[in-house]
């Protein structure tokens, strides 16, 4: 009798299961409705094309402060099942990544790169206080754009950036086509040819292949570079903070710009003097028939001499500033009217298209003139 009891169904239970597997089944029912009812709606019936572009639309400023943030541009994926089921299928989305040297495998990034495949992709680098080579760099064979920011590092971090360095001189770029370095700027040297010996950064870069690069761009980083193999660069940028000894000599500049058609040129406090002034003096200018901007910011006797030695067609566009010594009996030392001769004597017959009067900023013991051109 014992055993019939225990085998008799409770009729209690029996009808909570049965109401929860109807409860189940109307929660799919509804699931269904609300789907069907968001369909209908103006935003979900966005063509594809559209939706692409509001999808785009944060990641156009690729590179951010924090890996946070970057992915972010993922909250789209949480508007409807339509808007998320376009974002996981389309490959350029995810074909941006954004690591920090303090992890070497990170979730976004790994999810990115397995969702790119096979499309080439554009990697921002975030050094912090630990640094750790990013697994993504194991894909270097697809890395189109390459941006590393050290700006938060610091002087004693520097030893922290060995194998980073290491990485960037060794390792083969097949695809590259843009490369930004940021500095910290905190680096500071004795003088030039003491910075140039013992730079971080100097010798080759990429193992010297890089084929398809195009873009270099430096800024406030110790550098050494041998630029000769990246003969196909159209966009030059180096950048060193005021007071800061240069990391290129003008020979050295000389020789890259006389084996490259260069768009843009920017070369802002990265000169260093150098000894054999009559070997350049004697070089026959250079014709950069490419070129679409010159920006200078260096002292007047560099930018004067580097004028000497580059023919610039009447279509760029250029700011140049030359900056001097408001000491008086300073051999550098140059007059306004001196330096602005200079300048329009490079442009020849051209000299009127320059727009405005020449600018002058005075600092505390220095004195810059500047003078555009507009085309």
């Amino acid at each position: 009798m014992g055993k019939n009891s225990k085998s008799e169904p409770n009729p209690v239970v029996a009808e909570r299961k049965r109401i929860m597997k109807r409860i189940r089944k109307l929660s799919r029912r509804v699931i269904r409705l609300k789907t069907k009812y968001n369909e209908l709606t103006l935003i979900s019936c966005l063509p594809p094309e559209l939706l692409l572009r509001i999808f785009f639309a944060p990641q156009s400023n690729f590179h951010k402060d924090s890996v946070a943030t970057y992915y972010k541009w993922t909250v789209v994926t949480h508007i409807s099942r339509s808007w998320c089921a376009l974002a996981l299928e389309t490959k350029q989305l995810w074909s941006g990544v954004s690591v920090t040297t303090e992890e070497i495998q990170s979730p976004w990034a790994d999810l990115s790169v397995k969702r790119s495949v096979p499309l080439r992709l554009d990697v921002a680098v975030i050094v912090k206080r630990r640094v750790f080579i990013p697994a993504v760099f194991d894909d270097v064979h697809r890395i189109r754009t390459l941006r590393i920011d050290i700006t938060g590092s610091s002087n004693e971090d520097d030893r922290r950036l060995k194998p980073l360095i290491k990485w960037l001189r060794t390792t083969e770029a097949p695809v590259l086509d843009e490369f930004i370095l940021l500095g910290s700027g905190k680096l500071e040297r004795r003088g030039p040819r003491q910075q140039v010996n013992h730079a971080p950064f100097s010798g080759s870069l990429f193992n010297s292949v890089a084929p398809c690069l195009r873009s270099l761009q430096v800024k406030t980083f110790d550098l050494s570079l041998n630029f000769v193999p990246f003969q196909g660069i159209t966009t030059l940028i180096l950048h060193q903070p005021h007071g800061h000894p240069g990391i290129l000599s003008l020979p050295a500049l000389l020789r890259f710009l006389s084996i490259t058609h260069l768009h843009t040129l920017d070369v802002i406090h990265v000169l260093y003097d150098e000894d054999d002034h009559d070997k350049v003096d004697d070089a026959k200018p250079i014709p950069l028939s490419s070129l679409l901007s010159l920006a200078l910011y260096l002292p007047t006797h560099q930018c004067q001499r580097l004028l000497r030695h580059i023919v610039v067609p009447p279509s760029c566009r250029a700011e140049i500033w030359g900056h001097s010594t408001r000491k008086p009996d300073d051999p550098l030392a140059i007059s306004p009217h001196a330096f602005m001769d200079s300048i329009l004597s490079n442009f020849s017959s051209d000299a009127t298209v320059f727009t405005g009067e020449m600018e002058v900023k005075v600092e505390t013991d220095v004195i810059a003139f500047g003078l555009r051109r507009n085309v």
